[in-house]
C-alpha cells in the first residue's frame, strides 16, 4: 500500500496538466522519434552558447566525440554541421542500436556508434579534436573522471563542449514524463517520488530511471549543481573558456540573477580547452 506522502504527491500531480509526449514514449510509438527529437534538441542547445565563441565554426573539419550520445541525434546533427567524423559512445546498448538506425536513415555514413562508458572511454589517447557532451554531465556516477577521460582523449588545444542541468531545476529529478508537479524533488525526499512513479510508469521505464525494482534512488542523476559543476570543472585540469548559465526568460532571468540560478537555470553551458601540460586551473 501506498505511503501517505506518495499518496499526497500523487494528488498534487493531478493538479498539473500534461504537457507533451516523453520522447522516450513517442519512440515507443515512432521509431526514430527519440532520436529526430535529439536532433532538434541539439540544434537549441548550440544557441544557448555565446554567439561570439562561433561553436558552428568549430565543428566544420572535425573528429567529434558525442559522449553519451544517446539515440544519434546529437551526433548527427553535429555531422550536418560539417563534421569530419562524429564518434559517438554510450553506456546503454539499446541507444547504440537506435543510434546506427538513425545514422543509416540520415545516410551519415561518417558517424559511427559504439558501447563504451564516458568515465572509461574505449578509444586511445588524443583521438579527437571537440568532445561534445549535452545533456550528460548531470548523469554519470562520477563526473570529474568523466573529465579526466575528455581530456585524456583530446587532441593539444583540443575543446569539450558541454551542456547540463542542475537538480535544483523544475524538473530536474528527470522524472517529468509522469510527475509534472514543478519541484517536486524539493519538497518530497526520493524514495517518495520513486513510490509516486512506480504506480504511473511500466517495470522498464521504472528501472531505466531508478537501475533496479528495488531501489530508493534515482540512479539517473547525480544531483548536479551550479556550484558543484564549476567546482569540478575548474579542478579539472582544462582551461576554462566558458562557463554560464542560461535563465528561463521572463521573471526567472531575474530570480536568476538575484541568486537562484540553482532553481532558474535552463542549462548550464561551458567550454574547456585541453591546455597540452599547463598547470590546471584553479576556481577563482
Amino acid at each position: 500500500m501506498a505511503s501517505f506522502p506518495v499518496k499526497l504527491l500523487l494528488v498534487i500531480n493531478r493538479l498539473f496538466p500534461k504537457g507533451q509526449t516523453h520522447p522516450l514514449d513517442l519512440e515507443r510509438k515512432n521509431k526514430g522519434s527519440y532520436a529526430t527529437w535529439e536532433y532538434d534538441l541539439a540544434k537549441r542547445t548550440i544557441e544557448y552558447f555565446p554567439t561570439s565563441l562561433s561553436i558552428k565554426k568549430l565543428i566544420k573539419g572535425k573528429d567529434i566525440l558525442d559522449d553519451c550520445c544517446g539515440a544519434g541525434g546529437k551526433a548527427v546533427y553535429l555531422r550536418d554541421l560539417g563534421a569530419k567524423s562524429v564518434t559517438g559512445v554510450d553506456i546503454g546498448p539499446e541507444f547504440i542500436a537506435m543510434a546506427n538506425d538513425f545514422a543509416a536513415a540520415r545516410g551519415a555514413t561518417n558517424c559511427n556508434f559504439v558501447p563504451g562508458d564516458a568515465m572509461s572511454l574505449p578509444f586511445p589517447d588524443k583521438s579527437f579534436d571537440l568532445v561534445f557532451a549535452f545533456d550528460a554531465f548531470e548523469h554519470v556516477k562520477d563526473p570529474a573522471l568523466m573529465l579526466k577521460e575528455a581530456r585524456r582523449v583530446l587532441r593539444p588545444g583540443g575543446k569539450a563542449i558541454m551542456s547540463f542541468t542542475t537538480w535544483g531545476r523544475p524538473g530536474g529529478h528527470h522524472l517529468t514524463d509522469a510527475i509534472r508537479f514543478p519541484f517536486a524533488h524539493l519538497f518530497f525526499s526520493e524514495k517518495t517520488l520513486l513510490g509516486a512513479y512506480r504506480t504511473l510508469v511500466d517495470d522498464e521505464r521504472y528501472v531505466f530511471r531508478a537501475g533496479s525494482l528495488d531501489s530508493k534512488k534515482i540512479e539517473y542523476v547525480n544531483h548536479m549543481s551550479f556550484k558543484k559543476g564549476k567546482r569540478i570543472v575548474y579542478d579539472s585540469g582544462f582551461k576554462v573558456l566558458l562557463y554560464k548559465g542560461v535563465p528561463y526568460p521572463g521573471i526567472f532571468r531575474f530570480l536568476a540573477k538575484m541568486g537562484l540560478g540553482e532553481y532558474f537555470y535552463r542549462v548550464v553551458t561551458t567550454i574547456l580547452e585541453e591546455p597540452d601540460g599547463q598547470e590546471k586551473q584553479r576556481n577563482p
